[in-house]
């Protein structure tokens, strides 16, 4: 209950913020998250609040759908073994803290999750409103992140297990349940004139960001799966291994490629970041929950294995509820900032202040102070730049012309540069053209660091305009 609204949560919340107040996606706003994001922010914000409570209970609701969803997969094999993994899950997603509250990967893993259920429902009753329904949430979870669209591959074990006389049917009304969240999002684009934006962000942004600060393939391999996971895994094995064929039921085999697509995301988003793990994570605790109870109900080496299994659960739980319960967020740079901007104008601010930031808490309090930024450039990643593409350069001057046009009274700038990795406000040096304009129109009135803090709020400078640079 005293987690706060930080990291991405706060840049969603700001981002349509902007959104409601004139700036529109992709053109004004330099960002690589898709509309879907917004959708459901907005949709959060409008229903449960715009503050840190709505934030918590909407992530809360996004672990009951999970759960749910985990309930219908597992119904006719054990309703116990899907409590049980969403219970895992929900303690799993808690012990990384308040910076993966309402993630984008969570709501995917919730939507992967009905896929599959849907996808079950779809072979148990062979209903065409499941097959529809099974396309609209891979839709739906595609608008949020492209990679969404691995889910199709549920519909090959549908093509193989259907009768003959229902595949083509099936599948086509799978796709058309696919490609009404995708219309939508086409129409909104439409309307507002943002196509061309939207798929350079696509095309552009999308895998610059990928790539920016990738740490290498042994730190994504290391940060897959926790040593815990990896233990739990092999145990799912063994219990697969010994129990007999009989044993095996279509759940296993949806369950496996939601494991693939959640395997195949994590790598290909290339940070290795925690809640990259969500989809993956999620569908691996109910295959080995539902593995694990089944076992249990053999005799031999298949009960030891299913027993065990189930204990070192009840071994993990308090452990990730303990460490949930003693993460803390110091809030030093909210409040320091917040202090300061007040100091100098306050809500007059609105309009007239640019933060130079991604991560580190800055347009979090202009969030909570509902304060607007000059411009829409809310990630510097994509102004700081070792190698600066054609596009990019062209972006870099019209933010640049920007700037000169909105004259920012204060500008704020934090000293790293996510997710690259460059500190103590090195970045600057990345674009000289920016620090000559920096020198030349503003004097730095503030500089604020918070060594003892968390490492995402490091600390700030506050510039302010002077006459010179127009004389």
């Amino acid at each position: 209950m005293s987690w706060p609204l930080v990291a991405d949560a706060s840049i969603m919340h700001y981002t349509a913020f902007l959104i409601a107040h004139g700036f529109r996606p992709y053109r004004d706003i330099l960002d690589p998250n898709m509309l879907g994001t917004y959708l459901i922010d907005w949709s959060v914000t409008h229903t449960l609040g715009a503050g840190a409570l709505g934030s918590r209970l909407y992530d809360l609701l996004l672990l009951l759908s999970a759960g749910l969803a985990m309930s219908v997969i597992a119904w006719r094999r054990s309703r116990f073994a899907a409590l049980y993994a969403a219970c895992l899950f929900a303690l799993f997603h808690s012990r990384d803290g308040m910076m993966q509250i309402g993630q984008r990967d969570l709501v995917i893993a919730a939507g992967l999750l009905w896929a599959i259920a849907f996808a079950a429902l779809l072979l148990r009753r062979d209903r065409l409103r499941w097959a529809f329904a099974l396309g609209f949430t891979i839709g739906s979870i595609t608008t949020i992140k492209p990679y969404g669209l691995l889910a199709l591959a549920l519909l090959i074990p549908l093509w193989a297990l259907l009768p003959r006389d229902r595949r083509v049917r099936t599948l086509f009304v799978a796709l058309a349940g696919l490609l009404v969240p995708l219309l939508v999002l086409a129409v909104y684009l439409v309307h507002f004139g943002l196509l061309q934006p939207f798929f350079f962000a696509l095309l552009v942004l999308v895998p610059m960001h990928v790539h920016l600060g990738f740490p290498g393939l042994w730190y994504l391999i290391k940060w897959c799966l926790t040593p815990s996971l990896i233990f739990l895994s092999a145990l799912c094995l063994l219990a697969m291994g010994t129990m007999p064929s009989s044993g095996k039921h279509i759940e296993r085999l949806l369950l496996l490629i939601g494991i693939a697509v959640g395997l195949t995301a994590y790598f290909t988003q290339m940070k290795g970041f925690p809640y990259h793990r969500y989809p993956l994570v999620a569908c691996l605790f109910l295959l080995a929950s539902l593995e694990l109870t089944e076992a249990a109900r053999y005799t031999g080496r298949s009960r030891w294995i299913g027993v065990i299994g189930l204990l070192f659960g009840t071994v993990l739980a308090p452990i990730y509820m303990l460490h949930a319960l003693r993460l803390k967020w110091p809030n030093d740079m909210e409040i320091a900032l917040q202090h300061d901007l007040a100091t100098v104008g306050g809500s007059a601010l609105s309009g007239q202040i640019q933060c130079i930031d991604s991560i580190d808490g800055c347009s979090r309090v202009l969030y909570d102070m509902r304060l607007m930024q000059s411009t829409g450039m809310i990630y510097d990643e994509y102004l700081f730049v070792s190698h600066a593409t054609p596009e990019i350069l062209l972006r870099r001057e019209a933010f640049l012309q920007a700037m000169e046009k909105t004259e920012p009274r204060f500008i704020v700038i934090t000293p790293d540069l996510f997710p690259a990795g460059v500190g103590n406000y090195k970045k600057l040096l990345m674009w000289p053209e920016f620090n000559r304009f920096l020198s030349n129109c503003y004097d730095q009135k503030i500089e604020r660091a918070f060594p003892h803090g968390v490492a995402t709020e490091p600390g700030y400078r506050l510039y302010e305009a002077t006459a010179r640079c127009r004389a």
